[in-house]
């Protein structure tokens, strides 16, 4: 009989695209900063933080951006908080602004045409799966640092469980990382690029 296969999760279910919108942010212990944000979906963004967020803790926010009419305002809570090599937090809107945060990620997608396609990132991935860069866009895309950390340790290419293997204490950071490559079609399933793998390095090693 044929083992199963084990699989990785998907865990972001949502899709993000790497634009900026300029951020206002309350908090709900009276503390208040701007900052743009990472990246923004229709159930969330990341954005830089003047200190470390306690996860779980209420926030408030106006985004506005180019492409919408009016800002956006929207109350939710922090996901998760990291503070290497810089801080930043992830927030989850919430889901009574479900509507109105779908119709801001359409618009402001459409600036980051890259990410704003209909891109179908798989909700798992089995670890005997092949990655690989795919070929980087003209210009060099902004990248988190998790996002450099998967690039750099997969090289030419690994199966899912060789990366894992390879990032080893790092991997649970990484995962989220892995899936956002997906949807921002940097990363491939499937065999490596030469081409591919050569023009990253250069990217990645660039001063």
């Amino acid at each position: 009989m044929r083992p199963m296969s084990e699989f990785i999760e998907n865990p972001r279910r949502t899709p993000r695209a790497p634009v900026h919108c300029d951020a206002r942010v309350a908090l709900s212990d009276g503390g208040f900063f701007a900052s743009p944000t990472i990246d923004l979906g229709p159930g969330g963004c990341q954005v830089p933080t003047p200190s470390p967020l306690h996860p779980g803790s209420r926030v408030f926010l106006e985004l506005a951006h180019s492409n919408t009419p009016a800002p956006f305002r929207a109350s939710g809570r922090v996901a998760w908080a990291k503070s290497d090599p810089a801080p930043r937090a992830g927030i989850a809107f919430d889901d009574i602004t479900a509507a109105p945060a779908a119709e801001l990620y359409g618009r402001v997608a459409e600036a980051a045409p890259r990410t704003a396609g209909p891109v179908r990132v798989p909700d798992r991935i089995p670890v005997e799966a092949g990655l690989a860069p795919a070929p980087p866009p003209g210009r060099a895309p902004a990248l988190a640092p998790e996002e450099a950390l998967v690039l750099t340790a997969l090289g030419e290419g690994l199966t899912v469980g060789a990366l894992r293997a390879r990032l080893a204490a790092r991997w649970e950071e990484a995962v989220n990382a892995t899936f956002s490559l997906l949807g921002r079609e940097l990363l491939v399933i499937g065999p490596p690029d030469p081409a591919a793998s050569a023009a990253w390095k250069s990217l990645l090693t660039r001063p």
